[in-house]
């Protein structure tokens, strides 16, 4: 379903003029718009966040990720993708 919406004049030109520049339709540029700005504020929120962890509590992830990743290593170590196939004969 298409709606109308009332924007000045000068920010439908940009917004035309930057759909015509990418080759999208106007719908989808303002998509694009809200996606860029929607990752940027969890970015910010990431950020944030990060500021207020406190030293220990760092000091915690990060012991949890390596045993994390040292588990998916040793996983990963004992997956063979290929096994060994039945011989004919």
């Amino acid at each position: 379903m298409a709606t109308t919406i009332k924007v000045p004049e000068d920010l439908r030109d940009r917004l035309n003029a930057r759909a015509r520049a990418s080759d999208l339709t106007v719908a989808q540029v303002i998509e694009k718009l809200i996606a860029a700005d929607e990752r940027a504020e969890r970015f910010r929120a990431i950020k944030e966040a990060r500021a207020r962890t406190t030293p220990a509590q760092w000091a915690e992830y990060e012991e949890e990720t390596q045993i994390w990743e040292r588990a998916s290593n040793e996983d990963l170590a004992k997956y063979d993708p290929l096994p060994d196939e039945p011989s004919a004969g």
